[in-house]
C-alpha cells in the first residue's frame, strides 16, 4: 500500500518515513522527506529568516495538500505557532538555545529511592523467569486438554 504525506499529499518514497502524529486506532500519519526537513529547519534553525520561510513553506504545503484531517491541521498549526514564537524571541534576544537537549537523571533530580537498583533488576529477571515457566506449563496443559477432548470425540465417533 502506497504511503502519502499527510501534509502535502505527495507519495512517501522513504521505506521508514517520519511520523507526524498518530491517528485513530494507532494508525501513524506519515510525512515525506521534504516536509520532514522543513519541520526540522523550522524547529532547529536559529536563523529567523529560515524559520519564517520554513513556516510559510509548511503552511503552503498544508493548504495545497488539502488534508482535511483536523488532527494534522492542529499539529502543523501548533508547530508553526511554536516556531514563529521562537523566531520572535530570537529577534528580541530573549531566546536561549539549549546546549544539550538530551535529558539526564541529574536534570530531573531523581532521588535514590526512585532509581532502579541492581536488586530491582535481579527481581525483575526472576519474575520474568517464573512467568516464562508458568506460560510453558499452561501451554502444555492446554495441549493435553485439547488432545484429551479430541480422543474422547474420536472414541464417541467411532463407537
Amino acid at each position: 500500500m502506497a504511503k502519502y504525506c499527510v501534509i502535502c499529499k505527495r507519495p512517501v518514497e522513504n521505506e521508514d518515513p517520519a511520523i507526524l502524529t498518530m491517528g485513530g486506532y494507532g494508525v501513524p500519519k506519515y510525512i515525506c522527506e521534504d516536509c520532514e526537513h522543513t519541520i526540522d529547519a523550522m524547529n532547529e534553525s536559529t536563523d529567523t529568516e529560515e524559520v519564517r520561510a520554513s513556516c510559510r513553506k509548511l503552511g503552503e504545503a498544508l493548504t495545497h495538500g488539502d488534508t482535511g484531517d483536523e488532527n494534522v491541521i492542529k499539529t502543523v498549526n501548533s508547530l508553526i505557532a511554536n516556531a514563529s514564537e521562537r523566531a520572535a524571541r530570537i529577534d528580541d534576544g530573549s531566546y536561549i538555545p539549549e546546549e544539550n537537549a538530551e535529558s539526564t537523571d541529574e536534570e530531573f533530580d531523581i532521588t535514590e529511592e526512585l532509581k532502579e537498583t541492581e536488586e530491582d533488576r535481579l527481581l525483575d529477571e526472576k519474575e520474568a523467569e517464573v512467568n516464562k515457566k508458568i506460560n510453558t506449563i499452561t501451554t502444555w496443559v492446554s495441549i493435553g486438554v485439547i488432545v484429551l477432548f479430541l480422543g474422547l470425540f474420536l472414541y464417541r465417533l467411532l463407537s
